[in-house]
């Protein structure tokens, strides 16, 4: 399990000024939208449309699966030879 470590003052006043800086950056990428509510509104519309469509299947893809076949038939005849 990670363990948390205490952060000094300044350790804590180096990354406030490095979260500024970088909010300073973006500031007129889209000074009067939220980028984020945006994308988090676009990713609902899409897994609304995908459930619609019956696409948000669980499963691994095919690819995956095959993959994972053909290592427990590796692993099967290992076993086998162990025997």
């Amino acid at each position: 399990m990670a363990q948390a470590t205490k952060l000094t003052n300044s350790e804590i006043e180096r990354r406030r000024a490095a979260a500024s800086r970088l909010r300073g950056l973006f500031a007129d990428v889209a000074p009067n939208e939220s980028l984020v509510d945006e994308l988090i509104a676009d990713r609902r519309a899409e897994a609304q449309a995908e459930a619609r469509e019956g696409k948000a299947d669980r499963r691994a893809p095919p690819a995956v699966t095959a993959d994972r076949e053909w290592a427990n038939a590796d692993v099967a005849a290992e076993i086998q030879l162990i025997r």
